[in-house]
């Protein structure tokens, strides 16, 4: 997979967090929604996104919507489908949301800030499960 996997999380993450938070309420969920877009945006332009006691719960909660959308969306795919490209970098997506999630959780029971470098994820993610800590 080598830098493939870094150029499916950074063309795929930011559209998929600002899919998700298009899909939310702005009236009830408003925090939630400028969190997502926010990150989308910070993964846009820099990699990289960031979270601290102020905005964690947001960022948490609109990344687990997002990684349960990834699913739903996987879940759905026709049997002929579900081996192609394009469910193979979902699935991908998928666990690199999931990956960030839990870091970021990690991080505020913590009571810590946290950075996550999409880059530094991927190349993790590439070389196996156990560096994927060093990456969060």
């Amino acid at each position: 997979m080598s830098e493939r996997v870094e150029t499916i999380l950074l063309n795929n993450i930011p559209a998929i967090l600002r899919l998700v938070a298009g899909k939310l309420n702005a009236d009830t969920q408003l925090a939630e929604r400028n969190a997502l877009v926010a990150m989308a945006g910070e993964l846009a332009q820099e990699q990289t996104i960031a979270i601290s006691s102020a905005d964690g719960d947001d960022r948490i909660n609109g990344l687990m919507r997002a990684k349960e959308a990834v699913e739903q969306k996987l879940a759905a795919l026709p049997a002929d489908k579900k081996s192609s490209p394009a469910a193979e970098q979902l699935a991908i997506c998928g666990h690199a949301l999931g990956e960030i999630k839990d870091s970021f959780e990690l991080a505020l029971e913590e009571g810590l800030t946290a950075n996550v470098n999409l880059r530094r994820l991927a190349q993790a993610m590439r070389e196996g499960d156990d560096e994927e800590d060093e990456a969060l």
